[in-house]
């Protein structure tokens, strides 16, 4: 490595403990999306003590920040999106206690070393759980005019680079039935659980007649009180994920029939809540193949990316400016996302090696960014192709 960059990974190895430390108290305190106010405000006073001017409350999202540091007038604008919402009764079982410290570090670091005109802009995007809060801030512009995004995630197993993901959309079902005693006067009343009884009834029947790779698991959000007692009121989530954007469509009215048939069957009446659309991640593949080479100069090998699995609203963030996403290894290949055991791996020996891993390799990547015209203009020319086409 130049001396430059051996310059900047020693800058993250200076703020190490700093950026563990983000990162363990983001894991003892999980948030929930939407809820993540200490979260946020944790990572920007550590951005704001390193130089970095904070904006709250961007794009109408409470918990959502941009923390901009601002070398000289024009040059690239590079931004690292970090995610700080926790999953229920798991915690930070995605490891977004990581992706949020290590973009914090990689952006103090990368500051320390500016020599040249620049802006360097970490965003706190809340609720990439749920409804997407980067696809809100997409929609109100906020990555426009960015020269480079990107984002490293945590992964049980291998070390991937540019990933692409798959469409996506969450819905919420909630039923107003009428309560009643349940043997005193049952015929009185309208039972909003059984209408999620019966929808659920039609999304299982559903699952065995569409595309491959099509998902859509639901969970029962509130299923009423006593027993004895006829619910007035339930609710369930349904998280949605196709291969095609189109595809996406025609399976989310699908799923909206099977709402309709609860209520139709036992005279509730449905209200359903769809969130915006999570789109496929295309990662720009000149920003993405130095990514690759800056991950294997930190000694971790990568593997070929593999078929897109699961989605992210970084994929908004990939159609308003050159965008690409690593999966870093926290060598636990036995232990899956989205549990308990993933959360406390993110801070023990390889989740904080990963942490480091992630800090640097960001700071690397736009460090090539800044350095190169070339790779710069190149990077360009490829989102223009994706926008024409789009």
């Amino acid at each position: 490595m130049a001396a430059t960059k051996e310059g900047l990974i020693k800058e993250v190895d200076n703020l190490a403990g700093e950026i563990l430390e983000i990162s363990k108290r983001l894991f003892l305190e999980p948030e929930l999306p939407k809820e993540e106010y200490k979260s946020a405000e944790l990572v920007c006073a550590f951005l704001q003590e390193k130089g970095f001017q904070i904006e709250r409350g961007i794009a109408g999202l409470s918990t959502a920040f941009a923390a901009k540091y601002k070398r000289k007038s024009g040059g690239p604008k590079i931004a690292f999106l970090a995610e700080y919402d926790a999953l229920p009764k798991v915690g930070h079982g995605c490891g977004h206690n990581l992706i949020a410290a290590s973009c914090a570090g990689a952006a103090a670091a990368l500051a320390r070393k500016l020599d040249g005109p620049a802006e360097i802009i970490v965003y706190g995007t809340p609720d990439e759980e749920y409804e997407g809060g980067k696809i809100i801030m997409a929609e109100a512009g906020v990555f426009r005019g960015l020269d480079a995004a990107m984002q490293v995630h945590a992964n049980s197993g291998e070390n991937v680079v540019g990933r692409s993901s798959t469409p996506h959309q969450t819905m919420v079902v909630s039923y107003h039935g009428k309560s009643a005693h349940t043997a005193v006067n049952a015929s009185t009343g309208v039972n909003a659980l059984n209408a999620v009884l019966i929808a659920f009834a039609g999304l299982h029947a559903l699952q065995q007649s569409v595309r491959p790779g099509t998902r859509f698991p639901a969970t029962i959000t509130d299923g009423g009180g006593a027993p004895n007692a006829m619910p007035e009121f339930a609710q369930f989530r349904v998280h949605t994920t196709t291969l095609e954007p189109d595809y996406l469509t025609e399976i989310i009215e699908r799923i909206k029939n099977c709402a309709r048939a609860g209520a139709l069957a036992t005279g509730a009446r449905e209200e359903i809540m769809c969130g915006p659309i999570y789109k496929k991640l295309i990662a720009n593949s000149v920003l993405t193949q130095v990514m690759s080479k800056n991950m294997e100069s930190l000694g971790r090998q990568t593997i070929e990316p593999p078929p897109a699995s699961s989605a992210t609203d970084v994929g908004n963030v990939s159609w308003e400016c050159p965008t690409t996403m690593a999966w870093i290894s926290l060598d636990i290949p036995d232990i899956p996302l989205h549990s308990r055991e993933f959360a406390e791996a993110t801070v023990k020996k390889t989740g904080q090696k990963a942490t480091l891993d992630a800090a640097k390799l960001m700071a690397l990547t736009a460090w090539d960014v800044l350095k190169n015209k070339e790779l710069y203009k190149q990077m360009q020319d490829e989102f223009a192709q994706l926008k024409n086409k789009g």
